[in-house]
């Protein structure tokens, strides 16, 4: 979304550079918006996942990670829920951004999301959405629109702290993975690989008995992988949380 357009605290947005190809603006944001939605929700997905398998989905570690993380984020935070909730909005065949087209802002628009034709909006959430929308009629009498800058930004700090999180409770899992590995290289050295070409000192394994290997090279350090991943991913949080922190304070809330 950043590659194309300048998305401005009042909620304008402007393109960034100049397209290649004729596009509409609004079916353009909405597909960036949307591909950026379901980005998320399969990253948290496959999170839950790995947490699953690799912890136990009835371990006492899972249930706190569950608990603690996933759900703590989702009750805190009402960008988080909306915006989860608009991608399976989106995958109906739904556009989830409005524009204003007396302001020229993007939104996303209450009435527009809870009043949709055959979508089943999920009951606590529609309450809530419910009871803002006739807070703001009733306070403004104004058509109910939720920040689109704010929101976003607000959904991208929630999903960059579901990942540190992560980050931080697989660790000794990779450790104790690396000692495995280890190990298995020690008492099957016929997976590794003599060669003259890229691939010497490879290993190669088959798993499921298919004709297919998968392959990957023992000198790698996947342990200081990790750590700049984990590192990068918490610059970009603590980036993020600034912006967020000086958005908010360029105007005024009420």
């Amino acid at each position: 979304m950043q590659n194309y357009y300048i998305m401005n605290n009042d909620d304008t947005i402007n393109r960034r550079i100049v397209f290649e190809f004729e596009v509409d603006d609004d079916i353009g944001i909405n597909a960036l918006v949307i591909n950026y939605l379901s980005s998320a929700k399969t990253l948290i997905e496959s999170i839950e996942t790995f947490m699953k398998e690799n912890i136990g989905e009835n371990s006492n570690k899972y249930q706190d990670f569950k608990n603690n993380c996933l759900s703590n984020i989702y009750d805190e935070n009402f960008s988080y829920r909306l915006l989860i909730h608009l991608r399976d909005f989106a995958q109906h065949g739904h556009l989830p951004v409005n524009r204003d087209f007396n302001s020229d802002k993007y939104c996303f628009d209450l009435d527009t999301i809870i009043l949709t034709p055959h979508f089943n909006h999920n009951k606590k959430l529609r309450d809530e959405m419910e009871k803002y929308r006739i807070e703001k009629y009733n306070k403004y009498t104004d058509n109910p629109r939720i920040m689109f800058t704010k929101s976003i930004a607000e959904f991208n700090i929630c999903i960059l702290k579901i990942y540190v999180k992560v980050l931080n409770e697989i660790e000794n899992i990779l450790l104790n993975s690396i000692k495995e590995l280890e190990i298995i290289l020690d008492t099957r050295p016929d997976i590794v690989y003599n060669s003259n070409d890229c691939f010497n000192g490879w290993a190669f394994y088959n798993i499921f008995e298919v004709s297919n290997y998968d392959c990957f090279n023992p000198k790698d350090d996947p342990m200081k992988m990790f750590m700049n991943f984990k590192k990068n991913t918490e610059d970009i949080l603590n980036k993020e949380q600034i912006e967020l922190n000086l958005f908010n304070n360029s105007f005024k809330q009420i």
